[in-house]
């Protein structure tokens, strides 16, 4: 594809509109925000110098804020006996990862959580001894059956008497941890018994390694075992100075995202408006109504940026070749890159060991699109089940499979050859993005079922599809400017890395 797009006056116009219209939106909701809403409860008390209270009503944000605030010490002096640990050369890392995770993640969760999560781990591993596939994902149906069930859950807290945190944590390592087996299992089988690092000792360094035992993001084990190798090899220089002032910086970009997004829940009550949508959407204009949009995905965003972001960071400090943090996804105009950019390891995962498996790369159609509904039902079993998250996973799959179709007609020969007959090069680029952007318009209201629940998805559905032409003449402006934009965005980078290639 040619990196060339349309005239930069036109692209810097469409981006000059969008930045104008995003402003004019959050400044709408921000109005809301501080208009007398009946209801307005999840609160707390905020930072005193700003005389605010903070909207404190994202259960996974507050839970991950106050996990981490409460284990720093612990990530601090792994930091410092991982280091001395390289420095020694003693190159036993996978003992050390595996005592060190486990400890950490008993002095958290409890024994019970530790025991689950031990017994788990080590019933997969006996699994992989018969070197059939089809004998781990029915283990990992299992499992994510098991934790989908309320009285497996209501144990933990009427049974073991175990702190709702906690019991959070837990299963979010235990959602972390499936992945985790699945692909050291697979690795492992397609590897042969004969290769190196794919022991006890490797597997159990690899499940409870503590930079991602709690907060991802996935890093399959190809990536982790590739660090054991350079470190058996002797490959692995100390080079303690740099990988410290690399891994401050890091940690220090978390933080700033973390202070901006704080403050920002001082002035904008998004959280909130989930719960009181129908008050909220009626005193929101168009631009305020998709501008809340904007930030429930900003929100979303920032999250993973800090708790990706603060694993991430650790995992480089151990020569770990780690998968990309998060991309902006209001910079991603291609549905079928929100899933590559977003959550890249994640991605790594359900292409290679899901999407790849069922479909060779000259497979037919059918085939691809079946082996991409598999990959979602994954995606929707690991998640949870919930009516939101099925909604939400099969909106997903229908928007990638309706987008890739329509980019492969695009991108065709004949019809670039057609349509040339009848326009210049440069509207039929107009021509294919207006076309694109009414693709891409529900492929960002389904994400709000998942950032909101399925209230607040239908609002937005029915507030674009039901309330005349007028108001999606509108909605389309603004859409094609962001498609528009980010296309000249997303061929500017590939340009970029093209020139560095050569």
């Amino acid at each position: 594809m040619s990196s060339q797009y349309l005239p930069k006056i036109e692209s810097f116009a469409f981006l000059t509109f969008y930045i104008v219209v995003l402003l004019k939106s959050i400044k709408n909701v921000s109005l809301v925000c501080n208009s007398e809403i009946p209801g307005y409860t999840y609160f707390d008390q905020g930072w005193n110098f700003l005389g605010r209270k903070r909207d404190n009503n994202d259960y996974e944000w507050e839970t991950w804020s106050l996990f981490v605030r409460e284990t720093i010490q612990w990530y601090f002096f792994y930091v410092i006996s991982s280091e001395i640990h390289r420095i020694s050369r003693i190159k036993q890392f996978s003992w050390f990862s595996f005592l060190f995770g486990s400890v950490f993640f008993y002095f958290q969760i409890g024994s019970v959580g530790t025991c689950i999560f031990l017994v788990k781990a080590l019933l997969f591993f006996w699994t992989i001894r018969y070197k059939k596939k089809y004998l781990i994902w029915i283990s990992v149906g299992f499992w994510m059956l098991l934790m989908n069930i309320n009285a497996v859950e209501d144990m933990f807290y009427y049974t073991f008497e175990v702190d709702e945190q906690k019991v959070y944590m837990l299963y979010v390592a235990l959602g972390w941890q499936t992945l985790k087996c699945v692909s050291f299992a697979m690795d492992k089988i397609e590897d042969g018994e004969k290769s190196l690092f794919y022991g006890l000792k490797d597997y159990l360094g690899y499940i409870f390694y503590p930079p991602t035992i709690f907060m991802g993001p996935i890093c399959v084990f190809g990536r982790h075992r590739e660090m054991l190798l350079k470190e058996s090899a002797g490959k692995i220089s100390s080079g303690t100075f740099s990988r410290t002032k690399f891994l401050i910086f890091n940690l220090l970009r978390c933080l700033t995202v973390f202070l901006i997004t704080q403050f920002a829940l001082h002035y904008l009550y998004i959280n909130n408006f989930q719960f009181y949508h129908k008050q909220i959407f009626e005193k929101l204009t168009t631009f305020g109504l998709y501008g809340y949009g904007y930030l429930m995905g900003q929100f979303f965003h920032h999250k993973y940026v800090i708790f990706y972001g603060f694993g991430i960071a650790l995992g480089e400090f151990d020569n770990i070749s780690m998968p990309n943090r998060p991309k902006c996804i209001a910079r991603i105009n291609r549905y079928t890159d929100m899933w590559k950019h977003f959550d890249h390891g994640l991605y790594e995962f359900l292409f290679k060991y899901i999407y790849a498996q069922l479909c060779p790369k000259k497979a037919p159609l059918i085939r691809k699109f079946l082996s991409s509904l598999v990959t979602f039902a994954f995606i929707y079993l690991w998640h949870g089940l919930y009516k939101s998250i099925f909604i939400w996973s099969l909106l997903n799959y229908c928007c990638v499979v309706v987008e890739n179709l329509m980019y492969s007609f695009m991108e065709s020969k004949k019809y670039k050859e057609k349509m040339e007959k009848f326009m210049s090069g440069n509207n039929l680029l107009r021509f294919n993005a207006l076309i694109a952007t009414n693709v891409m318009i529900p492929a960002i209201l389904s994400n709000f079922i998942f950032f909101a629940g399925t209230d607040v998805g239908y609002e937005f559905f029915r507030k674009t599809y039901l309330s005349g032409v007028w108001f999606y003449v509108k909605l389309l402006a603004i859409c094609y400017s962001l498609y528009t934009t980010n296309e000249w965005i997303r061929r500017s980078e590939q340009k970029k890395i093209l020139k560095s290639s050569e």
